[in-house]
């Protein structure tokens, strides 16, 4: 066994009830060799008086001023020992076999210098939904470029971090960012196994609240591919196919719309479909389109 094979880095902003439960359940993995960072991204009140209520040597703490989840990660792998560097949102929590589950991929490859992707399921309430597995039969690029992807999916090689960090540019999607420019470069391994469970609530940082918080998260989107497209061009040709540059473009209009339309901004979301639509027309598209409004055509009953 390797001195330090895990380092598990937990961002974390204001979500203190929601951090404990996260911390627990690294504390709870099958497999031990690890270190967790929690990386307070200044909470208020600070997230230290959570971290202290775990009395295990194996937990660090940093504080920091409010600067983004890119740049908390981005000091949590500075920090990092670990040969393997794992993320964890506070919000989200893993099954006590995650770990065990890559340290077993991980060893059976001689530790590669690679990204090792796990699979997960969603909590929207009492109920596990499992999440779209990535088919084995495509190619990680491609398949993060269509679904996104979040760092928590991923257990990173050291070297890999050491190369690329989080581009602190972005508001949002700089995990997706990161994957491929990580994918490009380096092997991926795969686990089928669901060892991780992502919460759905309001307060999700896809959640954009707002119209200010919505354009923020639609020219980030627009950004992060705009800026892969300008540095990776010929290498992302090789995986990505016809018309998938249009399809985030129009996805990106469509996750905009969607929430634009759930917040009452029926102007925005009307705005953003038609440049979907422009973008990347297409019968599912526009059964997207559809669907963002169709609560609105839905009556409301009046309480008895």
């Amino acid at each position: 066994m390797r001195k330090l094979l895990f380092s598990v880095i937990i961002p974390s902003y204001n979500r203190s009830k929601l951090l404990f439960e996260a911390i627990s359940s690294v504390l709870h993995q099958r497999y031990k060799n690890w270190e967790l960072i929690v990386v307070d991204d200044g909470s208020e009140p600070p997230a230290g008086s959570i971290v202290k209520q775990f009395d295990d040597e194996r937990i660090r703490y940093i504080r920091q001023e409010n600067s983004g989840k890119s740049a908390a990660r981005n000091r949590g792998i500075a920090a990092a020992e670990g040969e393997y560097i794992c993320f964890l949102d506070d919000d989200d929590f893993y099954d006590p076999y995650h770990l065990e589950s890559i340290a077993s991929i991980i060893q059976a490859a001689d530790y590669p210098v690679a990204l090792i992707r796990s699979e997960a399921h969603i909590q929207l309430g009492r109920i596990l939904k499992p999440l779209p597995r990535m088919p084995k039969n495509l190619n990680g690029i491609r398949f993060v470029w269509q679904r996104g992807a979040a760092p928590f999916f991923f257990c990173f090689h050291r070297d890999i971090l050491a190369k690329f960090r989080f581009d602190e540019r972005f508001a949002f999607a700089q995990d997706v960012h990161l994957i491929i420019r990580a994918l490009l470069h380096y092997p991926l391994y795969y686990t089928d196994k669901s060892t991780l469970a992502l919460r759905e609530h309001a307060q999700r940082s896809s959640n954009a609240q707002g119209r200010a918080q919505i354009r923020r998260l639609l020219e980030a989107r627009l950004g992060v591919a705009a800026d892969l497209m300008s540095q990776y061009e010929n290498q992302l040709s090789k995986f990505l196919k016809r018309g998938d540059w249009a399809q985030w473009k129009s996805r990106a209009y469509l996750r905009a719309a969607n929430l634009a339309c759930r917040q009452g901004y029926i102007g925005m979301g009307l705005r953003y479909s038609r440049l979907a639509l422009i973008k990347r027309p297409s019968w599912k598209n526009l059964w997207q389109v559809i669907r963002n409004f169709g609560h609105l055509l839905v009556p409301k009953t009046k309480a008895s």
